[in-house]
């Protein structure tokens, strides 16, 4: 379960002030600064974040909010179902992004603090006793499709293999999956946003996972 979490948005009390700058680590009570800063601050791109976080500079914070904030709460919030933990979570992934970068230096901002930010509402339902209506029973779906670890000499093969494959795939199919699988998102959800029936939506699903499964074994990744 723990490796398939990895394949693939009211509680602000910033204390910073933007373009505030730090040497060192931070706390996640000086992350957070509120969402009034974060509207009134220019989008950067990811590239121009990116460089505020190597510079220790806490408006990465704020940058970083204002792009993918909604973003992170709705994918913390399809998945714990609770408004609240949805929100640590936000502020978490936050703090997350502020500690590991650098070194890390992700090419895609986005996608990177989205599975952070899954990961942790992820955990935040399990931990919770949630996992039967949140994404671990979701996931289970999964396991005849995907490896339950990845190569130990590239642990992000599985990701970038996914990766490929979806982007193959025609836009229902990649979208279904994506709202499945990364936002864990029930059926009728899913139903709704694509206007698919749920049969349908079950059978692509089916057809999705059993067309990686084959295309993971033709990559030469074990199952």
């Amino acid at each position: 379960m723990d490796s398939k979490r990895n394949l693939f948005g009211k509680r602000l009390s910033y204390g910073m002030k933007t373009g505030q700058k730090n040497t060192g680590k931070t706390g996640k009570g000086r992350l957070m600064n509120g969402y009034e800063k974060a509207t009134t601050a220019t989008t950067l791109s990811d590239e121009e974040i990116t460089v505020l976080y190597f510079s220790r500079d806490e408006s990465a914070i704020v940058q970083t909010q204002k792009k993918y904030g909604r973003l992170f709460l709705s994918i913390a919030a399809g998945i714990t179902g609770c408004a609240e933990d949805a929100m640590e979570c936000v502020n978490d992934t936050y703090l997350k992004l502020w500690n590991s970068i650098p070194p890390e230096r992700p090419k895609n901002l986005k996608a990177y603090g989205g599975r952070i930010a899954r990961n942790l509402a992820i955990n935040r339902a399990e931990y919770n006793g949630a996992e039967r209506r949140g994404g671990g029973e979701i996931l289970a779906e999964l396991d005849e499709s995907v490896p339950d670890s990845a190569p130990s000499d590239s642990p992000g093969e599985i990701s970038r293999a996914i990766d490929a494959f979806l982007r193959k795939e025609d836009r229902l199919s990649r979208v279904t999956f994506v709202l499945r699988y990364w936002h864990c998102l029930p059926l009728d959800e899913i139903s709704k946003r694509t206007g698919a029936g749920v049969p349908a939506v079950k059978s692509r699903l089916f057809r999705t996972r059993a067309k990686l499964k084959r295309y993971l074994e033709k990559e030469g990744i074990p199952l």
